[in-house]
């Protein structure tokens, strides 16, 4: 596993509720990546719904392929929306790795409050701190 899995890892198992979905954690990443210097190897670009980056997706999909995480579809409407979860056994690969013990509290309340928050809020805040770090659409 590489660095930013394991910080997934710790994150999904630290927020403690399932994340509302693969759009809200891209993008909680991405902000949790501008205020807190963390997750600085994914590289984003403009996708559908704001900054997007392909490497976490696919670190996502190895954690998931791993049984690492759990995704559960759930009916949104006219969509399926997935939420995100660290599994059992993800929690026990985190009980035997030989890491940080926790991440920074606040870093672990921000994310917190971006999965509670309305997702086009997220997505707003997202293009906002995109905008000012020079992505461009």
């Amino acid at each position: 596993m590489n660095e930013n899995e394991w910080l997934l890892l710790r994150l999904l198992d630290e927020v403690d509720v399932p994340i509302r979905g693969r759009t809200r954690l891209q993008k909680i990443v991405f902000i949790l990546r501008s205020k807190f210097g963390r997750f600085r190897d994914y590289h984003y670009s403009f996708h559908y719904y704001g900054p997007f980056s392909h490497e976490l997706a696919d670190d996502l999909e190895n954690l998931r392929i791993g049984g690492l995480i759990r995704e559960a579809a759930v009916d949104a409407g006219d969509l399926t929306r997935y939420e995100i979860e660290i599994s059992d056994r993800g929690r026990k690969k985190l009980e035997a790795a030989p890491r940080p013990a926790r991440l920074r509290s606040s870093l672990v309340g921000e994310a917190r409050r971006l999965n509670s928050k309305n997702l086009d809020s997220v997505i707003s805040q997202a293009y906002g701190i995109a905008r000012r770090e020079g992505l461009n659409p």
